[in-house]
């Protein structure tokens, strides 16, 4: 008779994580995970300050617009459009808000401008032939432009300001202008600098948006379109 035959068998061996390992793990996650937290905060900044330029540059070409659309206040250089800044009217009031609350009280008129009346900034008493009323609805009309548009940077941008100005040196790398006039003779024009500047939140940096154009300029003379 056959004996069975007895197959000794060697035990198991089970491996595990020791506890340095699962540390070593929770480490490199971790770190990774720190590294897509700060990748993700760069690209809000990044879509934050996207989003800051294009509303500055549209702020930009909406004021270059608005100038073209009223050449007489614009033909003036120094004594229309650019004469806010030149004079140093907002720094003086403190605020663009405060600026402009001074300016339409200053001139109730200026309510008609772009409203529901139709006048086109005409006073009440105003006539449409008369050519000292309509040259006083096209500076309403320039102040209303100003008044929009730069409350606009500062209500759309932190810290948001415009400028318009002439200048000849760093028009597209410095807030500072020249007021130096950069003039296209045969066409009896100037070239036109609007800026626009906020503040970058992340960086605590100003940030600047500029755009240059030319116009109408008549007056040759240094008070308003010359050097």
């Amino acid at each position: 008779m056959q004996q069975p035959k007895f197959t000794r068998q060697r035990p198991k061996h089970y491996t595990a994580f020791g506890l340095i390992e699962v540390l070593i793990s929770v480490v490199i996650l971790s770190i990774g995970l720190l590294g897509l937290g700060s990748l993700q905060n760069r690209s809000i900044q990044s879509l934050q300050e996207g989003d800051n330029l294009t509303t500055a540059s549209l702020i930009a070409k909406e004021m270059a617009q608005r100038m073209m659309s009223n050449p007489y206040a614009t033909s003036l250089g120094r004594t229309g459009y650019l004469a806010t800044d030149i004079n140093g009217d907002i720094v003086t009031a403190g605020d663009v808000p405060t600026w402009a609350t001074n300016k339409m009280s200053g001139d109730p008129d200026l309510s008609r401008c772009y409203g529901s009346y139709g006048e086109s900034c005409y006073s009440a008493a105003g006539s449409f032939n008369d050519s000292t009323d309509h040259i006083t609805a096209l500076n309403r009309m320039q102040v209303m432009d100003e008044i929009e548009m730069r409350l606009l940077a500062w209500n759309s941008l932190p810290q948001g300001e415009m400028k318009i100005c002439f200048d000849s040196t760093a028009a597209t790398t410095s807030w500072d202008c020249d007021n130096v006039a950069d003039r296209v003779a045969a066409r009896n024009e100037n070239v036109y600098t609007i800026k626009v500047r906020w503040n970058n939140l992340y960086s605590n940096t100003a940030q600047m948006y500029a755009l240059q154009f030319t116009a109408s300029c008549t007056d040759n003379s240094s008070t308003y379109c010359g050097n």
